[in-house]
């Protein structure tokens, strides 16, 4: 079941002035008791994520001049978000994720196809923050992005018990 959410451009964000943002609002309670299983405490759930309009909007270019797409993911409510990245390809470019608010604090990556990161499959780290920043730097200058974003894992502050 895809999950309802919210896409907006936003202008003013601290970390990534001028990103495209996507937004998807605070958990209903129904979202998350589909998560629960009996007897586990509940750290967070999968959250589905659409970014196809986001492909073609979050490009622009980095100081330097070459191409660069960013855009953030903000999950309303979350203490911290993980990004599943799908089908980066190798040698295509490579990936970062940092907290949207502030720029290069807990600043992860570069994420590349190379090394243990399974057929461009894979979870990024942690990031203590409801908005993420995506960036992803191509090493030639071709603004195709070739990776998918299918969902984010939703932390929660405070774990929920069974």
């Amino acid at each position: 079941m895809l999950l309802s959410f919210a896409l907006l451009w936003w202008a003013g964000a601290p970390g990534c002035p001028g990103c495209y943002e996507v937004t998807l609002p605070r958990p209903a309670q129904a979202e998350i008791g589909r998560a629960r299983k009996p007897g586990l405490t509940l750290a967070g759930i999968h959250r589905k994520l659409n970014l196809r309009r986001a492909a073609a909007k979050g490009w622009g270019r980095s100081p330097e001049g070459t191409p660069v797409w960013r855009v953030v993911i903000r999950s309303t409510g979350a203490a911290g978000l993980r990004v599943h990245i799908a089908g980066l390809a190798p040698g295509k470019g490579r990936l970062w994720v940092y907290d949207a608010a502030a720029a290069g604090s807990s600043r992860f990556g570069p994420y590349t196809a190379e090394g243990d990161r399974q057929g461009g499959d894979f979870w990024t780290d942690i990031v203590e923050a409801e908005r993420v920043v995506v960036e992803y730097r191509p090493t030639g200058t071709a603004k195709i992005l070739p990776f998918s974003v299918p969902e984010i894992a939703h932390l929660f502050l405070e774990p929920l018990a069974p």
